[in-house]
């Protein structure tokens, strides 16, 4: 038992605490340190003052990591008083940076790796600290003396340089050095995940999609399901990508998911689900763009009081222009709207030119101030296409399909034909694109469509 937990040949236990160590594999920590303090009271032995000072740096340890500040600086300072070696000012260091006393942090670290020059946590722990003031170059030299004091054998430092890299948005750079590092490497996986970020943000969303899939091929972490669901979006996958999000909220939890969620589900026309998933995040995390993500939702829906009442005067552009959604809804327009932007400015006045001097058509699409869905997979049914027929049935049966199909240039123009007819409906619009391009084809590219082909504007 000695050697495999560290302990001294013949460890001192205190009477009173014989009984808590009989027929145990492992004795606690607090009954290690009672004997062997009590043995070093009796009298100084460099062989028991030794053991003592390691288990003083592991309570050190156990007392940070749950956050008791005062408890781990009593450790230090009984450690301190047998010997303050290159170990007392790493963990002083350590105890600073949790105390957010950056510059005390860096001098104890720095003192450290003086005491010992072999010592590659020390380098990787400045690192960090560097890393966390955004000094990423000193960052990145102190990781890389880490992995050469280390001989390549301490993998933390790699990922770091890497994250260091993508920090300064230097990604050449960082996929070089991932690209370097073979599957053997005992965080190949983070390596990968790192990988398909950067792929992401140069936009190269179907490499990025492979490296996620091989990062989950290893090791199933909700950050690769999470990022991949980014990279099969962005390809206009977006029922894979909202099964990718579903996983990763099964297995993280993670309220950040549900947000992402919500946006998917909105991309795919499924106003409810993003709705409720809105307001989980929002329960959750009391993030203030979950109430404007939430309104635009209500204002697709047709809920434009209800969107009204989310939005104080901090939103008031965009409370105006819930409010002509609310009068384009009603048949009229509205005299005295005021906008900021001038994008919405220019519409409003256009909106205005255009309907002031007529009623508004009636379009039989809208219900309530909402798309009819009904009526709109009745129109799409008639475009007379097997595949269409197919994908709408299978919706109808409470199905989603998760096949892709490419959307016709008939059904781009039926597309423009719709937008037409709700021109005077600009949150209809917008749910339109995404509704009609994932009923027929799967895909949201029908959105893009929509931004070029109408005048709504940005929110």
């Amino acid at each position: 038992m000695a050697k495999a937990n560290n302990l001294p040949v013949k460890l001192p236990v205190l009477a009173e605490d014989l009984e808590k160590i009989a027929d145990r594999d492992r004795i606690e920590l607090d009954i290690i340190i009672r004997g062997l303090e009590a043995q070093c009271k009796i009298e100084r032995d460099d062989y028991y003052e030794s053991y003592l000072l390691y288990y003083y740096f592991e309570a050190f340890k156990r007392a940070l990591n749950s956050g008791a500040i005062g408890e781990s600086k009593e450790y230090l300072d009984k450690a301190g008083k047998i010997k303050k070696d290159y170990r007392y000012h790493f963990y002083r260091g350590l105890m600073f940076r949790e105390e957010a006393r950056t510059e005390l942090a860096e001098i104890e670290l720095r003192r450290s790796i003086e005491m010992n020059d072999e010592f590659y946590i020390g380098y990787f722990e400045l690192g960090r600290l560097l890393q966390s003031q955004e000094e990423f170059d000193d960052a990145i030299a102190s990781y890389l003396k880490s992995i050469e004091v280390s001989g390549g054998q301490f993998a933390l430092p790699f990922v770091a340089v890497i994250d260091c890299f993508i920090s300064k948005g230097e990604y050449n750079e960082a996929l070089e050095i991932a690209g370097k590092i073979g599957k053997g490497f005992p965080l190949y996986s983070d390596i990968l995940l790192r990988k398909g970020v950067i792929l992401n943000e140069v936009q190269k969303f179907a490499l990025a999609e492979e490296t996620f899939t091989e990062s989950i091929g290893s090791n199933e972490d909700w950050r690769s399901f999470y990022n991949r669901s980014f990279s099969k979006a962005r390809q206009g996958k977006l029922y894979e990508a909202y099964e990718d999000l579903k996983t990763a909220y099964a297995i993280s939890g993670n309220p950040d998911v549900l947000y992402e969620l919500a946006i998917n589900e909105k991309n795919m026309g499924m106003l409810e689900d993003s709705l409720s998933h809105c307001r989980s995040y929002y329960n959750n995390t009391a993030d203030q763009k979950a109430l404007m993500f939430e309104s635009r939702v209500l204002d697709m829906m047709g809920e434009y009081d209800v969107a009204l009442e989310l939005l104080d005067d901090t939103y008031l552009e965009l409370k105006t222009l819930l409010l002509l959604h609310k009068y384009l809804s009603e048949g009229v327009i509205e005299r005295e709207l005021v906008f900021e932007n001038t994008l919405n400015e220019s519409y409003y006045r256009y909106l205005r030119g255009r309907f002031l001097s007529k009623d508004f058509s009636t379009c039989n699409l809208i219900e309530s101030g909402k798309i009819n869905v009904e009526s709109l997979t009745g129109l799409l049914s008639e475009l007379d296409n097997a595949e269409v027929t197919k994908r709408i049935s299978a919706f109808s049966e409470g199905t989603i399909p998760k096949e892709i199909r490419e959307i016709t240039l008939a059904e781009m123009g039926f597309f423009t034909e719709l937008i037409s007819l709700l021109e005077a409906y600009p949150s209809q619009q917008e749910y339109l694109s995404y509704l009609m391009a994932f009923l027929i084809s799967g895909s949201g590219k029908t959105t893009g469509m929509k931004k070029k082909r109408t005048r709504t504007p940005k929110k």
